[in-house]
């Protein structure tokens, strides 16, 4: 039979590994909205750099909408989806040589 003592030291090891998630999942949170802010900025550079305008345009609302329709893309296609992920993979792995 399992004791107090055994089982206070299981909760507490359960306590810190969920505390550890917990710091893990605040900092990929902070990783990903300084990844979309950095996607965002990205795309304004490239719309600059062909020659678009972007004072008129809403930059959230471009990049919301691209980001939108990769991810129904993926849902609809998925198979499409993962043979273009792969390519592009290999052509950035082969490029790397």
């Amino acid at each position: 039979m399992v004791t107090k003592a055994e089982l206070e030291q299981e909760l507490a090891a359960l306590r810190e590994e969920l505390a550890a998630q917990q710091k893990l999942t605040a900092e990929a949170t902070a990783q990903a909205a300084e990844a979309a802010s950095d996607g965002k900025a990205a795309l304004a550079g490239f719309l600059q750099s062909h020659g678009i305008d972007t004072g008129d345009l809403d930059i959230e609302d471009l990049w919301r909408q691209l980001s939108g329709e990769i991810g129904d893309f993926t849902r609809r296609q998925p198979a499409l989806a993962a043979i273009a992920v792969f390519a592009l993979g290999f052509l950035l792995g082969r490029m790397a040589r």
